[in-house]
């Protein structure tokens, strides 16, 4: 397996509103996951067919305070990484 590499993601506090009115149970690791998603498929081509295990980081800026989390997943083949997301409700787990 190739190792892929991502850079910092981020996540801007529209994007953390929109994955909590979607019912996420965590809103800012879903929004950061879909971020993720971008990133990586704007650095590798087939971002939705490649596996991806390990860390990343994504920042956050909320009403003027900056914060970064580093998250650790494992994203399976033909997966996107917001599939992994959790759903308030119960669903997949990071």
């Amino acid at each position: 397996m190739e190792a892929l590499i991502v850079p910092m993601v981020n996540v801007p506090l529209a994007d953390i509103d929109q994955a909590r009115s979607e019912g996420f149970a965590n809103p800012a690791e879903a929004a950061a996951l879909r971020n993720l998603d971008s990133v990586g498929q704007s650095i590798y081509p087939n971002w939705e067919g490649r596996g991806f295990s390990g860390h990343f980081i994504y920042r956050t800026n909320v009403l003027g305070m900056n914060g970064a989390n580093i998250l650790y997943m494992e994203k399976p083949c033909n997966e996107l990484a917001i599939d992994r997301a959790q759903y308030a409700g119960g669903g997949a787990d990071l």
